[in-house]
C-alpha cells in the first residue's frame, strides 16, 4: 500500500506544544483534528478508512467507529513519530529513549493493525491491547517528554503519545 508523501506526525505550531491545545501535532496525511476534512483533498482521505470500516463484517464489535478511526490515526502518528524519535535518539546517545521509543512503536502498529481487523473482534482481548498501547504511551510520553526541552523530536513524540494515550482511552470498550 502506497503512503501518501505528506503523511506522518508533524508539529503546526511548535510554540503550543505542550500548552493543551489539541491540534498540535497533526495526524496522519497532514491534518489534524481540528481541520476541516475538505482541506488538501483531505475527503478523501478520511472517508477511505470510514467507508472501508462500515464494509467490514462488524461481528460483536461494539465501538464506535468514529473513536475507533481516531485512535487508528493516533497510533498510526505515534508510530511514526516514535520511530524517527529513535533514530534521532541513536545519534544521540540516548538509548533509553530510543529504547522506549521502538517498544511504542511497536504497540502502536500492533494496536492499529488489530483495530483495522473487526472481524476478529474481542472485547476482552481488544480492551487489554488498549491498555498495554495507553501504558507504553504514557511511558513514552514520559521518557521524551524529559527530553522535550532539549529536542524538538522528543517534544514532537511526546504530543503524538499523548493523543494515541487519549485516542485509545476515548475508544477503549467497556470491561
Amino acid at each position: 500500500m502506497a503512503v501518501p508523501r505528506d503523511c506522518g506526525p508533524f508539529v503546526r505550531n511548535p510554540e503550543m506544544l505542550g500548552k493543551g491545545a489539541d491540534a498540535d501535532v497533526a495526524f496522519s496525511c497532514g491534518r489534524s483534528r481540528s481541520h476541516s476534512s475538505t482541506e488538501e483533498g483531505g475527503e478523501a482521505d478520511m472517508s477511505t478508512m470510514m467507508d472501508m470500516m462500515k464494509s467490514m463484517p462488524q461481528g460483536e464489535m461494539a465501538m464506535d467507529m468514529t473513536e475507533m478511526q481516531d485512535c487508528i490515526e493516533a497510533c498510526s502518528a505515534a508510530a511514526m513519530a516514535a520511530t524517527m524519535c529513535a533514530d534521532a535518539d541513536a545519534g544521540q546517545d540516548m538509548a533509553r529513549c530510543a529504547s522506549m521509543c521502538l517498544n511504542t512503536a511497536d504497540v502502536a502498529t500492533a494496536m492499529m493493525r488489530m483495530m483495522m481487523r473487526p472481524t476478529g473482534y474481542d472485547a476482552t482481548v481488544m480492551r487489554s491491547m488498549m491498555m498495554a498501547c495507553v501504558s507504553m504511551g504514557e511511558a513514552c510520553a514520559a521518557e521524551c517528554g524529559a527530553h522535550a526541552e532539549m529536542h524538538d523530536h522528543c517534544r514532537i513524540c511526546a504530543a503524538a503519545c499523548d493523543a494515541m494515550v487519549k485516542a485509545c482511552q476515548a475508544a477503549m470498550p467497556a470491561a
